[in-house]
């Protein structure tokens, strides 16, 4: 290998270097700003609390009981497409619309039992969670309507 190939793999080699471990440096900024595809992975730098907070539909039932409701009755796609769907909904300010279409699909299904169906943002302590236990912190309804008859 001649000294100038030698020079530019180590050039190469250096800019490559360099490249990679820059994103490090956004840790230090106040408002650091992720790229891709370089990334200095603030999924594992950022500070996390204990909590987690989901949007989802609940259905409340005669004894003032609150039940988780399947996913698949707010949209259509796998878990975490219908996820995002239901965020983006309470986002835009669309709950109202989303909450009367799963109490379609509820009533359409047959699941009888339910006096009110909900969108909620439910907040759970992601210590207890992991303990066994589903600890719920808090709820913020975002809709709710009254359950459709179940058709005959």
């Amino acid at each position: 290998m001649t000294a100038s190939r030698k020079q530019l793999a180590v050039l190469f080699s250096a800019a490559l270097a360099v490249s990679v471990t820059w994103p490090v440096f956004e840790n230090l900024k106040a408002t650091p700003e992720d790229d891709f595809p370089l990334s200095y992975f603030p999924m594992f730098t950022e500070v996390r609390t204990g909590e987690y907070s989901v949007q989802h539909p609940i259905g409340i039932d005669q004894e003032g009981t609150a039940q988780l409701i399947n996913y698949r009755y707010a949209g259509a796609g796998g878990f975490n497409q219908i996820r995002r769907q239901i965020r983006k909904c309470v986002k835009d300010g669309n709950a109202n619309e989303l909450c009367a279409r799963v109490a379609d699909e509820v009533s359409r299904k047959g699941d009888a039992g339910f006096l009110r169906i909900e969108i909620v943002t439910s907040t759970y302590d992601l210590g207890a969670y992991y303990a066994g236990e589903m600890k719920l912190l808090k709820r913020e309804v975002h809709a709710s309507i009254p359950a459709h008859p179940t058709p005959p």
